[in-house]
Formats: structure tokens, sequence, C-alpha cells
């Protein structure tokens, strides 16, 4: 009795042994009379196409849950393709596999397409002026369809990396292109802005333009960038405009060059209308509160539009805490600096200010169209429209 119990555990055990073997060598458990021999059913994110081979007791039909998977059957070897996946997630199938009355399943996996650029931080290029050329490591599984948007700039894909050149900028304004991808017929495209721009391409005329905080309509100032100030002479950076046609502000502007934008202080002496000393504060209209302060608490990030258009929209930094300086007034003190103590009048409210770049025939107009469409016209401070003594404003 001991003999035979002793052969059967044998039996058994080469039983188990052979198929630990046969399943660490196809990655399958060997069930009923259907066996699978080999598979490259794993695939990437690019159209593809695979086998699995397999041993059964006749002939061998197949079918697939999932529609982005095909299939056909060549004697013992099943073939499989895939479509793309345009997408960023992985995606699985079943296939099962049929012999007469037995059946065995098996996963069909499809990683997602993986895109990486690596611009240092940055979601878009802004350059300088100069010629320019650079190659950016990239990653991308799957094939990549690529074009510009400019005849000055050029993107290349290969080996790892994307190639980016642009020419010199001589035309004396900003100017932007995009380069465009996608990964194929039916998928969506991907824009990347690319942008030349110096602080010399921002001299010129320009419409200091806003919403009127107390009528709501869009007015500018005319008004240009310069490096001279109309109050002393003195060398920089300036927007000088006309609030009246004897009163001329000076408002002392920062650069950011690599961001490509202006920096706009808070509280600062702009000159003369009367006998006030008008000063640039910010304002959230919202709130009803401005800040006397002399933060940076606006910038003015130079962009431009598909028609060519340069533009800069003045907005909140992020500064000024739980507010938010979307607004910016005039306001007249009787001295400097400016205080809650000496404030006098309020000279104008400028709601969503920006700056928009004047074409050489307009320079002199008295009327002209904002970017999005919008009639605007030039507007000048008079002491009839004075507020004082503003109790709306805390």
């Amino acid at each position: 009795m001991k003999k035979l119990l002793s052969i059967f555990s044998i039996a058994v055990m080469l039983f188990a042994f052979s198929s630990c073997e046969n399943e660490e060598g196809h990655g399958y458990e060997i069930a009923d009379n259907i066996q699978i021999v080999s598979n490259n059913i794993s695939f990437d994110a690019n159209a593809q196409s695979g086998t699995v081979e397999v041993i059964a007791p006749g002939a061998v039909t197949v079918k697939c849950d999932a529609p982005w998977v095909t299939t056909s059957v060549d004697g013992g070897i099943i073939n499989v393709a895939v479509t793309q996946n345009n997408s960023l997630e992985g995606r699985n199938a079943v296939l099962t596999i049929m012999s007469g009355s037995e059946k065995k399943t098996i996963t069909v996996a499809q990683r997602g397409y993986v895109f990486d650029l690596d611009f240092g931080g940055a979601t878009d290029l802004k350059l300088n002026d100069k010629a320019f050329s650079k190659a950016y490591p990239c990653k991308s599984t799957l094939d990549l369809e690529i074009s510009t948007s400019a005849s000055w700039l050029t993107a290349v894909y290969a080996d790892g990396k994307l190639t980016i050149s642009a020419e010199e900028n001589t035309t004396g304004n900003p100017r932007k292109g995009y380069i465009v991808y996608s990964f194929g017929p039916g998928t969506e495209e991907q824009t990347i802005s690319v942008m030349q721009c110096e602080v010399s391409d921002m001299y010129g005329d320009y419409y200091f333009a806003f919403y009127d905080g107390s009528t709501g309509a869009l007015q500018f100032f005319s008004s240009s960038i310069t490096t001279t100030s109309a109050l002393d002479g003195s060398e920089g950076l300036f927007l000088v405009f006309k609030i009246s046609s004897t009163s001329t502000m000076t408002l002392p502007l920062g650069w950011d060059d690599t961001n490509k934008k202006f920096n706009i202080t808070n509280a600062q002496y702009l000159g003369m209308f009367g006998t006030y000393y008008v000063h640039n504060i910010v304002w959230d209209e919202t709130e009803g509160y401005i800040n006397y302060g002399v933060y940076n608490f606006q910038d003015a990030a130079v962009d431009v539009d598909d028609d060519g258009i340069v533009f800069a929209n003045i907005e909140d930094n992020g500064t000024w805490g739980t507010y938010t300086a979307s607004s910016m007034g005039l306001y007249g003190f009787s001295g400097t600096p400016a205080s809650s103590a000496n404030r006098k009048s309020t000279l104008k409210r400028m709601v969503y200010p920006f700056l928009q770049k004047k074409e050489v025939a307009a320079a002199a107009s008295t009327s002209a169209v904002s970017r999005d469409g919008k009639r605007m016209r030039q507007t000048f401070v008079n002491e009839a429209d004075m507020v004082t003594n503003d109790v709306n404003l805390k």
C-alpha cells in the first residue's frame, strides 16, 4: 500500500512540474486541448500586427470583443492587427480561440501613445529676433506629421529630437507662428506657438484702450512706447499718452525679455492735469478697492493675433493678495507720493486696459477697431466728467 502511495505521489509531482514548466515558458495555463505555442500581441500605440500560434485538435476559429482588433486564421496561426491608439491611455481586448467544443482566451494589449517634448519647463517658445535653430529632446511613439504656419519657421522631427528653426526677424514688429503636429488622419492637431520679439520691436504708436468705468464705452488714449520720458526727458522705457490737449502722461515700464512682457509699477507719478498730480492706481472693480502701494501689481504680455495685430493686455499678476488688479485708474492728488490723504479726484477709471499697436495709416485717427472687431474712440479727460471725493472706492 505504501509503495502504491509513493508511486501516486511521484506522478502528481511530475504532472505539477510539467504544468509549471509550460506556464513559465508561454505565460498561459494550458487548458483542455488547445495549446498556445507562442504569441506577440502586445503592441505600442502604432497600427501593428502580430500572431498567435496554437496547436488544437481541430479547425481553429477566433473572435474578439473590440472593434479596434481584426483577426484572420491560417491553419494554426492567428493573425491579429490593431488600429492606431490615439489616446494616452492603454487598452486591452479579449481574444477567444475556439476549436470544436474547446475554447481558450488570451489578452491583446496596446499601450497609449507617448509624446514628450522638453522646452525646459515652457510650453511655447519666445525668441529674440536673431536667426535661431535648436534641437529639443522629443519622444513620440506615433509617427508625427508636422507643418508650420509661417515661411520663416520650420520644424523637423528625427532621431528623437524636434529641430525648430526661425529666420531673423527684420520686420520691426513682433511676429508669431505655429508648429502644427498630429499623429495622422483623424487625430486632433496640436500647436506650439513660436514668437520672435525684442523690446525695440515694441516702440511705436499705440491705442491705450480700455472700457470706461462709468459708461462701459470702449475708448482709448492716443499713446506711444518710447525711450524718452515726456516728464523730464530722461532715458528708459515709457508709455506716453495724452489725456487732454494740454496734458501728457508718462508711465514708466519694465521689460521682461524672457517672457516678453511689460511690468507696470503701481502709484507712479505720471504728470500734471491742472493742479493735480496724476498717478496710476490699481483697482479691483468688483470689490471696489484701490491700492496706493508702489508695487508691480500688473503685467502686459505681448502677443500677436492671426491678423498680425500686436497687442498686450494689462492684467493682474497675482501679487495683490485676494484682490484682482484687473483695472487701472488715473487719480488726481494734491502732491506726490500718492496716498489716501492727498487723493482729490478720479480722472478716469480704465477697466480691462490693453495696448494695441497702431497701423501706420491709423496713426492720426480718432477712431479705430479693436482686434476683436469692436469700435473704439479716442477720449480725453474733461473736468466736467471728473469725480471728486469718490466715496465708492475703499
